[in-house]
């Protein structure tokens, strides 16, 4: 799953949860449930796709890293030529 869509599902999330609180501002029941419902099934979802997200930009770190070395050394052999 691609960094934008793992970033989209859990602002869904937490979107479905600021709409169904904010619609029920005044009835304190429903938002304890309400939370109690996102922490018990929802937010694992959101730290699912939350460590998801930090395993693929310690992959494209690592492959950033990379490009910036070989392009150090191509850079390098430009020189020497």
């Amino acid at each position: 799953m691609a960094i934008h869509e793992s970033v989209s599902k859990i602002l869904n999330l937490l979107s479905s949860l600021a709409d169904d609180t904010n619609d029920a501002i005044n009835n304190t029941p429903y938002i304890l449930r309400r939370l109690a419902e996102f922490a018990d099934g929802e937010l694992n979802d959101v730290i699912t796709q939350l460590e998801t997200i930090r395993d693929h930009t310690e992959e494209l770190e690592e492959a950033h890293e990379k490009v910036q070395e070989a392009l150090a050394e191509l850079q390098e052999e430009l020189n020497e030529k």
